[in-house]
């Protein structure tokens, strides 16, 4: 004897938990990664960098130290000075990671953050905003690449299924 699908109320049971799943599934963000390289700007050297969008709604804003920020072709970087930062924000979704390299004769001034993690070149955590400073009382480093993992908010344009009836 078969029993009709929709008629043995565990499958009906599991069905719903399954749509319930997928729609859950259709709200969370994709991962998305985005760099900025420096080098690829066409800056001129020893141009001041106070803002620079990485894409829309994330951007970073550097902040003056010891001196104001600046590109050189020497490295090919964004040298930030001490006792200065930059500050890593994101209006499209959390940032979960943030890779850096930097630029050749780099500084060793140590850099801190104000949340998440940060180990010599990689952040991590779960932040719309991030602040990065440079220690020391002088010297600088050399930002030449900066990439950024996001948790993006937006959602997919896929349709939601119809059940036409249990």
């Amino acid at each position: 004897m078969t029993q009709h699908l929709f008629k043995n109320s565990f499958l009906r049971g599991v069905l719903c938990l399954l749509l319930c799943i997928v729609g859950i599934g259709n709200t969370w963000g994709e991962e998305v990664t985005v760099t900025f390289d420096a080098s690829k700007q066409g800056y001129t050297n020893a141009q001041t960098i106070t803002d620079v969008t990485i894409t829309d709604g994330i951007s970073v804003t550097f902040t003056k130290g010891t001196a104001s920020p600046a590109y050189y072709t020497s490295g090919t970087a964004i040298r930030c000075y001490a006792k200065g930062g930059f500050t890593i924000t994101s209006t499209i979704g959390d940032i979960t990671k943030i890779v850096f390299t930097y630029g050749s004769s780099d500084g060793s001034n140590a850099i801190s953050t104000n949340v998440g993690a940060f180990d010599i070149n990689t952040w991590t955590g779960s932040e719309p905003s991030v602040e990065f400073t440079i220690g020391g009382t002088s010297g600088n480093r050399r930002i030449k690449t900066i990439t950024v993992i996001y948790q993006s908010s937006t959602t997919p344009d896929v349709p939601t299924p119809e059940l036409e009836s249990i």
